[in-house]
């Protein structure tokens, strides 16, 4: 039999761990608010906007960089949370990028990816690189070499279609590109940058989130040329007359 006083620290052990569940929501659920009113306050100058889904308004290639991740399923894959410009194609923008374990969008794979979009010139050629994963390193040394290893650093994978004519990728300047450790693919006239994947299943969609972001592009677009680096400049300016609140 449970006595008066079991009950009694059963009930107060379950109100406490309910109040403190509900507590902590609360919390998450301002702390969303907030990000998304710093993120329209540093967007806003610059005619970018905030959107809570950003899937039909930018564009995503086909096959996108991120989808070659395991376990990555692109039919399951949406653009939700994004910071576009106000041009009719959106760039530059930063977008949050979810793959789900459902058609319905509900259970996520992984943590959400942060991912950058940017305007380059247009005979910069089409590819993707990007670092290898931890398992890939240790059976690299088995790997068939390409045609592209020879400019390419140890440790990470370049792709270029070879059945598309789209420039010589010996004029790219790996050591730079690779030097910001960002998963990167150029398609059309567009560049994806993308922020490693976090371990932990948490949003990087924060104002700090896009600064890191942004900081480790900069060098990228400016040797690629990009159009849109004042933009972004101006972006990280703005982020740093904004406090974020505590």
């Amino acid at each position: 039999m449970i006595s008066g006083l079991e009950w009694f620290f059963l009930i107060a052990f379950s109100t406490t761990f309910i109040l403190l569940a509900m507590l902590a929501a609360l919390w998450l659920e301002g702390q969303r608010l907030i990000d998304a009113r710093v993120l329209s306050s540093m967007g806003a100058p610059l005619g970018m906007r905030y959107r809570v889904l950003g899937r039909d308004y930018l564009r995503r290639p086909e096959s996108f960089m991120l989808d070659e991740r395991p376990g990555v399923v692109s039919e399951q894959s949406v653009i939700e949370r994004s910071l576009v410009s106000h041009r009719p194609q959106g760039l530059p923008a930063v977008f949050e990028y979810v793959n789900y374990r459902d058609h319905l969008g509900v259970r996520r794979f992984g943590s959400p990816s942060l991912v950058l979009a940017a305007r380059i010139p247009s005979e910069v050629p089409e590819f993707r690189l990007r670092p290898r994963l931890p398992l890939e390193r240790l059976w690299s040394r088995d790997q068939r070499r390409s045609q592209f290893d020879g400019c390419v650093p140890p440790g990470w994978v370049f792709h270029q279609d070879a059945s598309i004519h789209s420039g010589d990728p010996a004029a790219l300047d790996m050591k730079r590109l690779t030097g910001s450790g960002l998963w990167l693919q150029v398609s059309g006239r567009t560049l994806y940058a993308a922020l490693p994947r976090s371990p932990w299943p948490c949003s990087q969609f924060t104002p700090c989130g896009i600064e890191r972001l942004v900081r480790a592009a900069l060098p990228v677009l400016h040797v690629l040329d990009s159009p849109d680096v004042a933009n972004l400049e101006g972006l990280l300016h703005r982020r740093a007359h904004i406090p974020q609140p505590g």
